[in-house]
């Protein structure tokens, strides 16, 4: 396999022949991934060839379901991240693509790669230049970026503070969860977490982390303390992808499929005295939307409270 990598000193792209066996090849946020529930995958065209997917829908959603819709987007976006001001929007799509949220047809390639997240202060992203590489590059700037580490599957959150950043490795068919400290570089990986975790998601405070793990035999969400000894809280018994916070640490969502149909789920937490979950998990009325496997997230979270989601 040849890998594109980075010399981190003089930020120039090199590249370089790795061996194939170590790092899987798991699904994590491809075109496939990223099909609504029981939606048909485009068939081919010709030998070899395959129709491009149809364009979907991107909606702003509130929690009551009522949609809003700000465009299309090409239909092999993969995970919309909104910028921590709520005014952008970056996504994957042959490329990297940043623009206004609220004017899709501004937003513009800036560069290669895919798996965006913003930075705390709305000025990097943090991507995958090529296959399991994780950079980062300044938004507003030509700028190839900066290799930061590899095996990595994807970025996936970071603190609010910007000193830590949480990712996904795939290693010999497993997932496995992982923090950085972007100061130090110092890697951790989540304790106790197995056999499989990801989904990751570092609360607001910075004080806790969330994922889903296959410590059951199928994908449950739990919460940890971060960067201190502490229990897993196990915080939902079914099957649920995907944990997210809210802004005020009230409510954690997450997502699964009810009766065929993707929904999303909301449980009210608390953080004290310690984490617990406040109360049952309950389905809200916004489904439908595209989301599938058991990787990246697909939907984003405003500053408001509302989603941003694609449908088909």
């Amino acid at each position: 396999m040849i890998r594109c990598m980075f010399n981190a000193q003089r930020r120039l792209l090199f590249f370089a022949l790795l061996p194939t066996l170590a790092v899987a090849a798991m699904p994590y946020g491809s075109t496939a991934q990223g099909q609504a529930q029981g939606q048909a995958q485009p068939q081919g065209r010709g030998r070899g060839a395959q129709a491009p997917p149809a364009p979907r829908k991107l909606m702003l959603v509130d929690r009551t379901g009522a949609q809003t819709l700000l465009g299309e987007v090409p239909g092999n976006t993969n995970g919309p991240r909104v910028s921590p001001d709520g005014t952008r929007l970056a996504y994957g799509s042959g490329g990297l693509w940043v623009g206004p949220l609220m004017n899709l047809q501004a937003i513009k390639r800036i560069g290669d790669g895919q798996f965006p997240y913003w930075s705390a202060d709305g000025t990097r992203l943090f991507f995958s230049p090529a296959a399991e590489i994780l950079a980062w590059r300044r938004v507003d700037a030509e700028d190839i970026g900066e290799q930061l580490h590899t095996p990595v599957r994807a970025p996936e959150s970071r603190s609010s503070d910007g000193k830590l950043l949480s990712f996904v490795v795939s290693v010999d068919n497993k997932f496995s969860a992982w923090t950085m400290n972007l100061e130090t570089r110092e890697r951790t990986q989540i304790p106790d977490s197995g056999p499989e975790a990801l989904g990751t998601n570092i609360s607001p405070d910075g004080r806790w982390i969330a994922y889903q793990s296959t410590a059951t035999g199928r994908y449950e969400i739990y919460v940890q303390p971060l960067g201190r000894a502490g229990p897993a809280v196990h915080v939902t018994t079914q099957e649920s992808f995907r944990p997210l916070w809210s802004r005020d640490m009230r409510e954690m969502f997450f997502d699964t499929v009810v009766d065929g149909v993707r929904t999303l789920w909301v449980v009210p937490i608390t953080t004290q005295p310690t984490f617990a979950a406040a109360g049952e998990p309950r389905a809200l009325p916004i489904k439908g939307f595209v989301q599938g496997g058991v990787g990246r997230r697909m939907y984003d979270l405003l500053p408001d409270g509302r989603f941003v989601m694609m449908f088909p």
